[in-house]
């Protein structure tokens, strides 16, 4: 099942405005793979303050 119809859309058109990653291939999975990475460094800085701000 592709991703998309694992999420309700049930074609090709990109959910949510990113298109979908083909983690079932290797480009596909370490284009994901960069992308948490990505997502993980800008988070990094919204994290320390929340810590700092319950902590």
């Amino acid at each position: 099942m592709p991703c998309q119809q694992a999420w309700g859309t049930g074609n090709n058109s990109p959910f949510l405005g990113y298109p979908p990653v083909r983690v079932d291939t290797p480009e596909g999975r370490a284009e994901y793979a960069a992308g948490q990475r990505g997502f993980a460094e800008r988070a990094a800085g919204l994290r320390g303050r929340l810590l700092a701000a319950v902590g």
